[in-house]
């Protein structure tokens, strides 16, 4: 056998017993092996948990709007966020917004009691999910301490009056019963202030039950010739210790004339409605009053002897008629009147057509039902004009109404305010669609080219027809058949407003925003200096996105772009707190392209730089620079969009309206 078929033998030996033997040498090999098998494959680090922050919350008085702020909630890895809010200490309150960054509720009313009142603690967690299915979620807790608010109590030692020296002998009550307090009045005190040498010789006033909240007196004197003035006070305290005091006169005397009894003027209301009755235009000194009713379907008296009282009116299907009487009385004798309560039927509205119109139009709304009042009035939310009555009868109404502010409105009816109350006579809400098919303002142009002058050539130019100048709104304006609202270049519609968003003349010297008709938007007028300079300029920043930069409080300077709509929301510029920033589009259709340096109608928009760049909330449509890069539009020669990084400085004007 040859050494090599000996080593072949040797071979197959191994294969049929043990190819691999163990040895340190093989262990070695099989863990590196392992390491490089490990090292090869594609591993995956776990997502990081968001990190929640929350503003501290300093002690609240109850009642008063809390702000939860969790706006500097960020993820690691940059994903967007969804938030939750609730709450898992204290009585229970209301969160508004619970799924966003920053929310709010209302404080509560801490329950009085006889003893001292004391705060109570909230508390409340915020928690942020970034999508990821294993660390996908982390939250954080704040706390929120509600201080009580303590109102002192109003003493009341009842109405000055006068009885007679019989009365004051056989015993005259004081009644403290009237005075009032947002706990409980826990001590009472009354105390003559009348002095000793004050009174007729041997008179004598003898108090009974100071500290109770009716006490009594009995004064004797052996001269009753002439009139005297007994003066008592009257101290209240209440279970938070704060006081408070009133007086009252008893004047004792031999002769007194009766009260005159006055129950105030007739009224007339709808079923349903709540009714006050007054008889504090009655004359004369007055010891008690007495209401009682004396006709028509029976009604509960809130408070019969005082001198207001009120009930609510009963169901009726026809107009009915409820009388009351008033009695006023005192030691001398008393005194009555009466008042007639005139109840009209619910009115029952079955059809309201149409509910919806065009912006710049004036619509005829029709209302048909039964027992409608012939006081009737119709209003559509948001309008800047009231409606006026067609024609009105208890089965049908109608209206015309001129609509100029695009949107979804509450539409109003109800009776007018002198008559039934002005109260609300349709069941629920109903709404009223203006819509917008004007929403697009026209260019501005207003002037024609040729070849040889490339603009302001009279429309029409032979040879060039159809140009921009000689179509749409601006072609109506020129020609002085166009209809506006307001006022302004071209087909350009604008009104101004004053700080509470009332609108103005066109004429106003002063104004703080500027309505665009056509549109329904509402722009911000910049200012020469302070929070809304037209020298400010700002870092794009929308709360999550952009560059926040160092500058964050907007006060009377430039800051970032999401701070200074928090800022003009809070300060509630022209009575609105819905100012946002526009999106390029909204900025193109505001510029006027048949102006320059800047493009736009200084006339309402003062203080506009002449050669500005003003940031857009749109961000740059197309990756990767959607996070970085944000639109903006240059009012140079017409309206100019572009993009560019966030971290620039740019000017803002804020929008407010249709989205």
């Amino acid at each position: 056998m040859t050494a090599l078929e000996k080593s072949q033998q040797q071979a197959g030996n191994r294969g049929s017993d043990s190819y691999f033997r163990y040895s340190p040498q093989s262990q070695l090999l099989i863990n590196l092996l392992l390491a490089f098998i490990t090292l090869a494959l594609p591993f995956t680090v776990e997502a990081a948990r968001p990190k929640v922050r929350i503003d501290k919350i300093a002690p609240v008085d109850e009642g008063t709007v809390v702000t939860l702020n969790g706006s500097n909630t960020f993820d690691v890895d940059g994903k967007e966020l969804t938030y939750m809010w609730r709450q898992v200490q204290g009585p229970d309150v209301v969160i508004n917004n619970p799924n966003a960054p920053i929310a709010t509720f209302t404080a509560p009313t801490i329950e009085k009691t006889n003893s001292r009142t004391k705060p109570v603690s909230l508390r409340f967690e915020l928690e942020a999910d970034n999508g990821n299915d294993k660390q996908a979620t982390a939250s954080r807790r704040v706390p929120v301490r509600v201080l009580p608010v303590n109102n002192p109590p109003i003493a009341n030692a009842g109405p000055n009056r006068s009885v007679t020296w019989e009365a004051a002998s056989s015993g005259i009550d004081l009644d403290a019963s009237a005075s009032t307090d947002d706990g409980q009045i826990i001590q009472y005190r009354w105390k003559l202030l009348t002095r000793n040498n004050q009174l007729p010789r041997g008179a004598k006033v003898s108090l009974s039950n100071p500290r109770a909240e009716r006490a009594a007196f009995i004064f004797t004197s052996p001269e009753q010739n002439t009139p005297v003035t007994l003066d008592f006070e009257l101290f209240v305290r209440d279970n938070d210790r704060s006081v408070d005091s009133a007086t009252v006169s008893i004047t004792v005397t031999e002769n007194i004339t009766p009260p005159i009894a006055n129950a105030g003027s007739d009224k007339i209301v709808i079923a349903g409605s709540p009714v006050t009755l007054s008889g504090e235009a009655s004359t004369g000194n007055r010891n008690s009053y007495t209401w009682e009713q004396i006709s028509g379907p029976p009604v509960t008296i809130s408070s019969p002897n005082s001198a207001t009282t009120g009930f609510t009116t009963p169901t009726v299907t026809e107009t009915t008629v409820l009388v009351f009487k008033l009695i006023t009385a005192n030691s001398g004798g008393s005194s009555e009147d009466t008042v007639s309560v005139t109840v009209n039927p619910v009115p029952i509205i079955t059809e309201i057509t149409p509910i919806s119109g065009t912006f710049g139009e004036t619509v005829e709304i029709s209302v048909t039902g039964v027992h409608l009042p012939l006081t009737m009035v119709l209003g559509i939310d948001g309008q800047n004009q009231p409606c006026s009555i067609v024609q009105r009868s208890s089965t049908q109404a109608e209206f015309d109404c001129w609509l100029d502010t695009v949107g979804i409105w509450d539409l109003l009816i109800q009776s007018n305010s002198t008559i039934n109350g002005g109260v609300p006579i349709i069941t629920g809400v109903t709404h009223f669609t203006v819509n917008n098919i004007k929403q697009l303002n026209d260019t501005g142009i207003t002037r024609c080219s040729n070849a040889n002058s490339p603009t302001n050539l009279i429309c029409p130019v032979t040879g060039f027809p159809g140009q921009d100048a000689e179509f749409g709104r601006d072609a109506q304006a020129m020609a002085g058949t166009l209809q506006k609202i307001g006022g302004g270049d071209a087909g350009f519609d604008f009104t101004k407003l004053d700080n509470d968003g009332r609108p103005l003349p066109a004429s106003a010297t002063e104004w703080d925003c500027v309505k665009d008709n056509v549109t329904g938007l509402i722009w911000e007028v910049k200012t020469k200096s302070g929070l809304r300079s037209m020298y400010n300029t700002y870092t794009w920043y929308d709360g999550f996105f952009g560059y926040q930069g160092s500058n964050n409080s907007c006060i009377g300077s430039s800051c970032n772009t999401y701070s200074y709509v928090q800022v003009v929301n809070e300060q509630g510029l022209c009575g609105a707190n819905d100012w946002r920033m526009p999106d390029v589009n909204e900025l193109l259709w505001f510029a006027n392209n048949g102006r320059g340096f800047p493009s736009v109608d200084t006339s309402y928009f003062p203080n506009t730089p002449s050669n500005a760049y003003f940031w857009s909330s749109s961000q740059h449509p197309y990756p990767p620079n959607v996070i970085d890069w944000a639109m903006y539009v240059h009012f140079v020669y017409g309206g100019l969009d572009g993009a560019t990084t966030k971290n620039n400085t740019m000017h803002v004007r804020l929008v407010r309206g249709v989205k």
